[in-house]
């Protein structure tokens, strides 16, 4: 039994002596690599298609080879110099090799580079990953999104929030993951934890925006009913977006950053109008105004603010499982990065 070593992925296995000299399908890459020579008796005419059976490592996948294929399966290289002809010590591990050897069959290394063959399959190998990571972190955040507007969209339908739709959100990030490459590492748990906060924190955000845009004439007359301060802000909102204060004061209120830095003067001015419109407003303009103002509230915070509004207690323990399960499928199986 002859064992040497790929020249192009670098795998170890072993053929018959028969076939010293000729070239046999890797079986590890399927690339023609070529058998040391032992002797100067080697039987050049000997075909590998002779008698496939006899080692598994031979490629026999095909049963008629093309032509041109079985040629190299079959036929020495033209250039293989006289078998047994002395080539020299390998300068790593001072094994004998024969002449026309590119690489040391016992520790790998590279005869004309001085590099291990090994570290450069290893490192082809962490290229592939590192290519497929990006892809992996790519999907990872699109899936954590995704879910978080599904779970969204769930929660208005269904008048509350799902928390195990929230803790799926997790899962999502870390199946993303899972989904586009073989490699598990802190930085990919990383990146699938941050996904799915974000999908967790954009699910929050778009529930507390759509309950307020969607909400059933019921539930605003229940915001009116138990939230009078709510209602008296609705319109005055109203009738500075319609401009319907005279228009002294509306120009005042027109030059003011915000509502805050209105004078004492000048909201005593503003009473009189603003009475003057309870009187007459409808319940459906009570009801739109108050709709209309909610959502201007929610539109004027920052998503950090909206995200703070919308926290309850019960969130951590969503949260707590989300990340787990996102960290849990990034980081656990698969092959480790290095």
């Amino acid at each position: 039994m002859i064992t040497f070593t790929c020249d192009a992925c670098a795998k170890s296995f072993g053929v018959p002596e028969r076939y010293a000299g000729r070239r046999v399908r890797c079986p590890g890459c399927g690339e023609a690599a070529r058998v040391p020579a032992l002797d100067a008796d080697a039987d050049a005419s000997i075909s590998l298609a002779d008698d496939p059976a006899q080692d598994d490592s031979l490629d026999t996948s095909a049963a008629d080879p093309a032509p041109a294929d079985a040629a190299l399966r079959a036929m020495p290289e033209a250039t293989t110099p006289a078998a047994g002809a002395a080539g020299g010590a390998c300068p790593s591990c001072g094994h004998a090799y024969n002449t026309g050897a590119k690489i040391c069959i016992k520790c790998g290394r590279h005869l004309a580079t001085g590099v291990n063959a090994k570290t450069i399959a290893a490192g082809k190998k962490a290229g592939t990953l590192a290519g497929k990571a990006g892809l992996a972190i790519a999907a990872s955040g699109a899936a954590a999104i995704v879910g978080g507007v599904v779970w969204a969209l769930v929660a208005v339908k269904a008048g509350f929030e799902v928390g195990y739709l929230a803790w799926g959100i997790g899962a999502l990030a870390g199946m993303g993951i899972v989904a586009f490459t073989k490699e598990r590492s802190a930085r990919l748990g990383v990146a699938a934890v941050a996904f799915a906060l974000l999908g967790l924190g954009i699910g929050k955000v778009l529930t507390a925006q759509w309950m307020v845009s969607l909400a059933s004439d019921n539930e605003i007359e229940d915001v009116i009913e138990h939230h009078p301060d709510v209602v008296l802000d609705a319109v005055v909102y109203e009738m500075v977006e319609s401009r319907a204060f005279p228009a002294d004061i509306q120009a005042e209120i027109d030059a003011l950053p915000d509502m805050n830095a209105a004078s004492d003067e000048l909201l005593t001015r503003m009473q009189a109008p603003f009475v003057a419109r309870l009187t007459v407003i409808t319940e459906a303009d009570k009801r739109n105004a108050v709709r209309g103002y909610l959502q201007a509230v929610m539109n004027e915070l920052s998503f950090e603010e909206q995200l703070a509004e919308t926290l309850a207690p019960h969130d951590i323990l969503w949260t707590i499982l989300a990340v787990a399960s996102a960290w849990g499928l990034a980081t656990r199986g698969g092959e480790e990065a290095t």
